[in-house]
């Protein structure tokens, strides 16, 4: 046939004789001599099972504390005496009675099965449970008192475990009972706390107020201390270095974007995302500032008052720290560009306000923008010039008051952030969070620099989140780091806890590159410091668990 199929074959089959023999096969099903058959599982069967071992684990305490007690006073009692007697006898019951139960529980439960009894593990747990609890020091908010807490609550389940009266050493296996659940005891509340951290990392506030703000911090940053140098210090490294720099330099260019829009936003203007960050940003900032003085000058009229005299007097006479060719510079402008447009009377019209304005804002642009430190600490008198006519501007119009409030403080936040991308060491106008907190500093107009030295200073805030946070410099130390980079990948996984380590070095430096993409360090902020609202409670719940995990920490560390 096509297809291989015969069925005069087939028949044949169908129709011969069985080759099968009864007592062969009742020998082979037979079972050996010796040999336990233990009973098919079932739902119910494994029930009765994790219940009696759950009872039999709940006998042990007692039965631990039985044999510890007898066999700590015969240590103690004169040898030969009376009450020696009397506790030889009460041990032997003690331990036969141990003895009995135990065999007892083997033959009827276990029946030779391995792996772990689950039923007698919870049924210690059960039993040495209230120690933990009133253990002192197992609910303190503080991480070293708990682990002290648990080392000894620890320690106190282990030795209440029963010993095997056929070992001779029994005080030697009872200090191994004791160190290992005091190891497996103090470790309960760094495992309770690393899932606490896991479900809600105690995300410090400075990270949480950058990530407000839209900066992306890499996972080093995000989790600082040892994770962030580690990551610094990886910057050296080939291939995996410039995947960092690259993930670090998006970090300080995403602060850059911050600064910048926090400085517009009286204005209610936000800078288009596709704009380069450098001097095209603060280009395009400076033309939305201006964009709404050009709306509004031509409705507007100035007349300088006694203030402004004053303001002028003390920025002029604050201008002898410039070069001197520099402060001839300053003179000449401050003549030419602006006094002799007023009129006589004081006042000037919106439109040559305008006019006077915009030719000021061009040349501190461009005095700003120079490789020349003195020419850029003239384009700072001249910005500081330009705010003291705002500020005279909206005096002159209560009017328009709010509107002009509102951009003239952009234009002062807006100084703060040209000065940062003027400063040595700015990329190409791109400027870290330490060089804005210095701009900040030199730009504070109040007597001797009191409202920076308050913490209050106009843009200080998020100069020194920035700086707290996003600091790029590879520590002269870093070997040892670049040494554990094959590493870092995971390890800043487990930068939580120090648990995590584990979990770290499993994952390898294999994931880091993608660690670092834009992809993955968004994933990786979401994961260390974004949780939803309902994770704090189950975090402090976690927390607040360590005296139950303790006796099962200290049982399993005893676990073969």
């Amino acid at each position: 046939m096509a297809d291989g199929f015969d069925p005069n074959e087939f028949n044949a089959y169908k129709t011969g004789p069985i080759d099968f023999n009864p007592a062969e096969f009742a020998a082979t099903a037979a079972p050996k001599e010796g040999q336990v058959i233990p009973p098919t599982p079932s739902p119910l069967m494994e029930g009765k099972r994790l219940g009696a071992g759950f009872l039999h684990g709940a006998r042990d305490v007692p039965a631990g504390g039985a044999q510890l007690l007898t066999e700590g006073l015969l240590a103690l009692v004169p040898q030969g005496s009376w009450f020696e007697n009397y506790l030889s006898d009460a041990r032997g019951t003690v331990n036969r009675l141990n003895r009995e139960s135990e065999e007892g529980y083997q033959k009827a439960w276990r029946q030779g099965q391995e792996g772990p009894d689950i039923g007698r593990l919870a049924g210690n747990v059960a039993a040495t449970a209230p120690i933990a609890a009133v253990m002192p020091g197992a609910a303190s908010a503080s991480l070293p008192i708990r682990m002290a807490s648990g080392f000894a609550s620890g320690a106190l389940t282990g030795a209440l475990q029963p010993v095997d009266p056929q070992n001779p050493d029994f005080w030697g296996e009872k200090a191994s009972q004791a160190g290992m659940g005091a190891l497996g005891g103090m470790g309960s509340p760094v495992a309770a706390g690393a899932a606490a951290r896991m479900i809600r990392p105690n995300t410090r506030p400075e990270v949480q107020a950058l990530m407000q703000r839209g900066v992306a911090t890499t996972p080093g940053q995000t989790l600082g201390g040892w994770a962030n140098r580690l990551e610094e210090g990886a910057q050296s490294i080939p291939f995996v270095g410039d995947v960092i720099k690259g993930a670090r330099r998006r970090s300080i260019e995403t602060f850059n974007r911050a600064a910048v829009n926090e400085a517009l936003a009286p204005i209610g203007h936000v800078v288009p995302r596709n704009t380069p960050m450098g001097h095209q940003v603060i280009d395009a900032a400076h033309d939305a500032v201006s964009q709404q003085y050009d709306n509004l000058l031509p409705h507007l009229r100035v007349r300088a008052d006694p203030q402004f005299v004053n303001n002028m007097q003390g920025i002029i006479s604050g201008s002898t720290h410039l070069e001197p060719n520099m402060a001839q510079t300053y003179a000449n402008i401050l003549r030419d560009k602006i006094f002799h447009r007023f009129a006589p009377n004081g006042g000037m019209t919106g439109n040559d306000f305008k006019t006077m304005e915009s030719e000021l804002g061009r040349l501190a642009r461009g005095y700003s923008k120079s490789q020349d430190a003195g020419q850029r600490e003239l384009g700072g008198a001249l910005r500081q010039t330009q705010a003291e006519l705002r500020d005279l501007l909206e005096r002159s119009n209560p009017a328009h008051r709010e509107e002009l409030r509102n951009i003239n403080s952009a234009y002062a936040n807006l100084l703060r952030v040209e000065g940062a991308a003027g400063r040595i060491g700015a990329d190409q106008g791109v400027f870290t969070p330490a060089q804005l907190l210095s701009s900040v500093r030199s730009l504070d107009p109040s007597m001797r620099k009191g409202a920076f030295s308050r913490g209050n200073a106009l843009m200080q805030d998020l100069a020194s989140e920035g700086k707290e946070v996003l600091g790029s410099k590879v520590p002269d130390s870093g070997t040892p780091y670049r040494a554990m980079t094959g590493l870092l990948g995971g390890s800043i996984l487990g930068a939580v806890e120090p648990t995590g380590i584990g979990l770290g070095t499993t994952l390898g430096g294999a994931g880091l590159s993608s660690l670092y993409t834009r992809p993955g360090t968004a994933a990786m902020r979401a994961l260390l410091a974004r949780r939803p609202d309902l994770a704090d409670p189950i975090a402090r719940g976690v927390r607040r668990s360590t005296p139950a995990l303790t006796p099962f920490s200290a049982l399993m560390a005893q676990q073969d």
